[in-house]
């Protein structure tokens, strides 16, 4: 199945959820075990998220998860803050291409609750144009039910280690 995706969307592209993106800007600096919100990940784990990244053609954010990215990077001090920034800097100008939905035509078309403006974002970009990546069980299970196609990147994870 997720090959089948792979080659859906490779030209298309593929939209990763705050946590792997968080994961993706982390890893590329030397904070990936050192910060509470990347410590369930190792470096195995951050290199096959950028090979599986690589097999698409963009990487798409939308401002909202991008806020939540940066907001989340707060357990960060000093340099690993800086190098943090500085990686997300260059990726906003060379990797992620952001997309926008304003928020107020997210809650015209979808119930905001329980799933929030960043998920809802997620659903309504990705649906007919993007392959969701995500490691968020909820956010998977949401994505399945609008009929948007998601891989949960734990189950990749579970792939790689099974193999």
């Amino acid at each position: 199945m997720i090959e089948q995706h792979i080659s859906a969307y490779r030209r298309k592209g593929i939209l990763v959820d705050t946590n792997l993106l968080l994961l993706l800007i982390v890893g590329a600096t030397p904070s990936i075990k050192n910060f509470k919100r990347t410590n369930i990940y190792n470096s195995s784990d951050y290199e096959l998220l950028v090979r599986l990244i690589d097999q698409f053609e963009k990487l798409i954010a939308t401002p909202h998860i991008l806020a939540e990215v940066s907001n989340l990077s707060n357990g960060l001090y000093g340099s690993q803050q800086q190098d943090f920034f500085e990686t997300l800097k260059r990726s906003l100008s060379s990797i992620i291409i952001e997309i926008h939905i304003p928020a107020s035509e997210l809650a015209d078309n979808y119930s905001l609750s329980p799933h929030g403006v960043a998920d809802v974002g997620v659903i309504a970009l990705a649906k007919n144009n993007y392959l969701v990546l995500t490691d968020d069980l909820r956010v998977a299970s949401f994505a399945l039910r609008n009929g948007v196609d998601v891989i949960n990147f734990n189950h990749v994870r579970d792939a790689v280690w099974n193999t």
